[in-house]
């Protein structure tokens, strides 16, 4: 994993967040030692997983496994709401 950032945290078997953005964020390239579910419920974002990129619609499921290489594209012209799911791979 040289090169990318180990981001996050999880002291527990799962963690969930609702989360609104409305600035603009940019995100490098990253990775967690847990499971990610994103459950998209607005904005316009594209999701760059292990070299694949996925445009989210509405109440799309994205399933980012531990270690996984990604990061997200947001553009920041309209608020990126989301649920987020992190998960014990265990």
């Amino acid at each position: 994993m040289t090169g990318y950032e180990k981001r996050g945290y999880l002291n527990s078997d799962f963690r969930l967040f609702h989360l609104t953005d409305t600035k603009k964020q940019d995100f490098e390239y990253h990775y967690h030692d847990f499971d990610k579910i994103i459950i998209f419920i607005r904005g316009r974002v594209t999701y760059r997983i292990e070299g694949q990129e996925y445009q989210l619609q509405p109440y799309d499921i994205v399933l980012v496994s531990h270690n996984d290489i990604h990061r997200p594209d947001i553009d920041p012209s309209v608020p990126y709401e989301r649920i987020i799911v992190y998960l014990s791979p265990r």
